[in-house]
């Protein structure tokens, strides 16, 4: 019914262009970076092609900035 969208590096399921914008997307696979002086923005990019073909749909960043409170 509904044309179907598939991202250039997705090997899941499609997406209905009848579906909804708000439906929450479930990732596959996941993969930590903690970005540092050992590893910055630049290096992360250069892994995502391995990233891929692992099998990781997803990067999770720890937080970037300090709090500025005691609660966060």
């Amino acid at each position: 019914m509904g044309r179907e969208i598939r991202d250039e590096m997705s090997t899941g399921p499609t997406l209905s262009a009848d579906a909804s914008p708000f439906s929450p997307r479930i990732p596959r696979a996941t993969y930590r970076v903690q970005f540092g002086k050992s590893l910055t923005f630049r290096q992360s990019l250069e892994l995502v092609p391995y990233l891929h073909e692992l099998g990781i749909s997803d990067l999770y960043a720890s937080p970037l900035f300090k709090p500025c409170t005691e609660e966060g």
